[in-house]
């Protein structure tokens, strides 16, 4: 008897998920896919990966991540936001908005929305800075309990790593990315160049 790693497998042991690569061919990608109908089919957010938006300040990286998590939203998928930037009640307002194309909703259309949110979407609440395990400790718990499928970081600066730390910062980065392949989750990273 031989004494592999079990690490090393025969190419033949996956003949099953192979062909199911190959029935899928002509299926439409699965995953989350974006709320403008330009991009709808050519950009996937898809699950098991993580996806990295950078750009300097005012560029549009947070509004764009609330109108991704709206549209997932509406399309059936759940999600949680870390937006450690602003107070909960801050970034919900904007994602009203987003829902309601009002910058003004009523009232009882803000409760609406807000209760249209309940089973939904999930906030970590953590408003300065988190440290790194913690955020991935609840996203974890979160696909486990809710099934969790859209978990956005906003943003990568506030999650407890000095300005230089290169090496933290990648090692965080590897750990979303093995826990959106362990937990079959999309994870989106919001990172401020020059933060």
């Amino acid at each position: 008897k031989t004494l592999d790693p079990e690490e090393l497998r025969s190419a033949a042991d996956y003949v099953d998920e192979l062909e199911a690569e190959f029935l899928s061919a002509n299926e439409p990608e699965y995953g989350i896919r974006l709320p403008w109908e330009k991009v709808h089919d050519q950009l996937v957010l898809r699950m098991g990966e993580v996806s990295i938006w950078a750009g300097y300040s005012g560029h549009g990286k947070s509004e764009i991540a609330g109108h991704v998590t709206v549209g997932a939203l509406k399309a059936g998928w759940l999600a949680c936001v870390a937006s450690m930037e602003f107070v909960p009640r801050k970034w919900l307002k904007r994602l009203v908005r987003q829902a309601t194309a009002q910058s003004a909703p009523s009232l009882p259309y803000v409760r609406h929305v807000a209760n249209w949110f309940r089973e939904r979407l999930w906030v970590f609440e953590r408003t300065g800075t988190a440290k790194a395990q913690n955020v991935l400790q609840v996203f974890e718990y979160a696909a486990r309990r809710y099934g969790v499928k859209l978990f956005v970081i906003d943003n990568l600066s506030k999650c407890g790593f000095a300005e230089d730390d290169y090496n933290g910062q990648k090692a965080f980065v590897d750990a979303l990315t093995d826990l959106a392949k362990r937990m079959d989750v999309h994870i989106v990273l919001v990172h401020h160049l020059r933060k």
